[in-house]
């Protein structure tokens, strides 16, 4: 079976969470931090549901997309997770498994890459949401927030093993991923400051 359609977090929930509790990383962590941020679009659409229910600000469509763009990330990661666990099953004495294991964490850390611009977009709508949220679901923007938070730390997470990898099986690390896990860390950190503004305030 395609390890993408194993993934795919559109099998109903229990069915997903227990795929993901396997040994096989196809799902894993990265399809998991794809999940979340996901989680958090819905729940900034049903927070403009609420809050704008006539989409005055355009915010509706532009939400829906990244909610899209969150599961994409999701298939993708999976589909890396699975071509990474063969190259590392590849034996020892196997000329060519470096470079293989090389490849594929390259693969695999641009798939955290995509996942955390779709997470830093997902941020920028935080802060524009949050100008018309209802005080009814204010809670939500503030789950949202951390579910988004949680997704990009999570593919900063794995980001940094794969060029760890790359670097143990003879590579570099490719300077524009380098720089891709900066602005993550930073989107992390100002959703994570919108989560404890709602919290606290």
């Amino acid at each position: 079976m395609d390890p993408r359609e194993r993934a795919a977090p559109s099998a109903p929930l229990e069915e997903w969470l227990d795929r993901l509790a396997q040994k096989d990383g196809a799902p894993g962590g990265g399809s998991a931090s794809g999940v979340l941020p996901g989680i958090g679009a819905a729940l900034l659409a049903m927070v403009l549901a609420y809050s704008d229910p006539d989409d005055e600000h355009g915010l509706r469509a532009r939400v829906d997309a990244l909610r899209a763009d969150a599961l994409r990330d999701t298939l993708a990661d999976a589909a890396a997770s699975a071509g990474l666990g063969a190259a590392l099953a590849r034996p020892a004495d196997d000329l060519e498994r470096d470079a293989a294991i090389r490849d594929t964490c390259e693969t695999g850390a641009r798939t955290s890459v995509q996942l955390g611009d779709t997470g830093a977009a997902l941020v920028a709508l935080l802060a524009e949401t949050a100008d018309h949220t209802v005080a009814g679901v204010r809670a939500d923007l503030g789950v949202a927030a951390e579910a988004i938070a949680a997704g990009l730390g999570g593919a900063l997470i794995n980001l940094r093993g794969d060029l760890a990898l790359i670097a143990r099986h003879g590579g570099e690390e490719p300077v524009d991923v380098l720089a891709a896990a900066e602005r993550m860390d930073a989107a992390r950190l100002t959703a994570a400051a919108q989560a404890t503004g709602v919290r606290e305030g």
